[in-house]
This record gives C-alpha cells, sequence and structure tokens, in this order.
C-alpha cells in the first residue's frame, strides 16, 4: 500500500470517529455471515457509524448487516469490541436526507 493511500485511509477513519453522534436508544437486529440474526440495541448512530449493544460476542473487523428504519439493512465492519457492546462504521455512509429520516423514525418509536 502507498505511503499516499495509507495517509488518505486514516484521514477517512479520523472523520468517521468526529462525525456528531445522536443518541439513541433503540432495539433492532444485526446479521452476521449469512445466517446468523440477533438482537441488538444501538446506543448512539450516525450517518458514518454506530454504538451498539447485544447478548453475542463481537469481534474486531467482523462484518454486520444492521437493520435500521427507512433505509433497511446498512452493511457495517466493528471498529472495537468489547464483552456485550461495540462500535463500528458503516462500509456506506448513510445519505444526510436519509439520516433525518432515520433519526425521525427512530424517535417517534420512542415517543
Amino acid at each position: 500500500m502507498s505511503a499516499e493511500r495509507l495517509k488518505r485511509l486514516n484521514q477517512l477513519h479520523d472523520e468517521r470517529r468526529r462525525a456528531q453522534r445522536d443518541d439513541i436508544d433503540y432495539p433492532t437486529s444485526a446479521t452476521r455471515g449469512w445466517t446468523e440474526t440477533f438482537d441488538i440495541r444501538l446506543l448512539n448512530l450516525s450517518p458514518m457509524g454506530f454504538h451498539a449493544r447485544g447478548k453475542v460476542t463481537f469481534e474486531r473487523d467482523q462484518k454486520l448487516r444492521i437493520l435500521l428504519p427507512v433505509v433497511g439493512e446498512v452493511e457495517g465492519q466493528v471498529a472495537w469490541a468489547l464483552t456485550g457492546c461495540c462500535g463500528g462504521w458503516f462500509i456506506n455512509p448513510i445519505e444526510a436526507d436519509l439520516y433525518a429520516k432515520v433519526l425521525a423514525t427512530i424517535e417517534a418509536a420512542a415517543a
């Protein structure tokens, strides 16, 4: 990998970490592999990523498909994992207008 490409990947990682996160409490499901679906609770969300809790063992770098309102399943990758929780980033960030609708739907469900 070239030094320039590595530098750009590090910049993208920093941008994702600095993205404004919205605190939520939203029960949903996630799938890993092709068949293992389990319940999770999203604790915060941004167009770039998520923080989730569940009764499963998460592993760093594993791919997850997370079910969100409005947009359906969104593919993410675990950046860090602790017992029963993880944080990660979306492979394709959620577009701003769709993200606003996702949040509005989550907030309406909580009311």
